[in-house]
C-alpha cells in the first residue's frame, strides 16, 4: 500500500526485501527520501539508517513502526532518522512528512 500510496503521488519508489537491501540501494544511487520500516530482516531500519550515516550520506529517512513506537522513537533519531510515524499509516499524515522533509527541507531536527 505504501508503495501504491507513493507512486500515486508521483513519486518513482524503489522497495527492497530489507534493510540490507535498503542500504545496499542507498549507496549505490542517488535517493530522495528513505521510508524504513524499523523491523526488517538481515537488518533492521535503525541498523540500516546507522550504516548510512556512517556512509556520510544525508538522504532523510522516516521510520516507520507498529512495534512499541514510543520506546523505538528516542533509537530512530539517535540514528540520525529525520521522522517517525506509527503504523497504521495515516497516508495525508505521511504526505505532510514527505513535503517537510524533502520539498521543504525541514532538516536535520527530527520531526514527530
Amino acid at each position: 500500500m505504501l508503495t501504491l500510496f507513493l507512486k500515486g503521488q508521483g513519486h518513482r519508489v524503489t522497495a527492497t526485501e530489507n534493510g540490507r537491501k535498503c542500504l545496499n540501494a542507498a549507496l549505490k544511487d542517488p535517493y530522495d527520501l528513505i521510508i524504513s520500516d524499523i523491523d526488517m530482516p538481515e537488518m533492521s531500519g535503525i541498523e540500516c539508517a546507522a550504516e548510512i550515516r556512517r556512509a556520510g550520506l544525508d538522504i532523510p529517512i522516516i521510520a516507520i513502526t507498529a512495534t512499541y513506537p514510543e520506546i523505538i522513537r528516542d533509537d530512530c533519531f539517535k540514528t540520525g532518522m529525520n521522522a517517525f510515524m506509527a503504523k497504521p499509516l495515516n497516508f495525508p499524515e505521511l504526505k505532510r512528512l514527505v513535503r517537510q522533509v524533502v520539498i521543504d527541507k525541514a532538516l536535520p531536527h527530527p520531526i514527530q
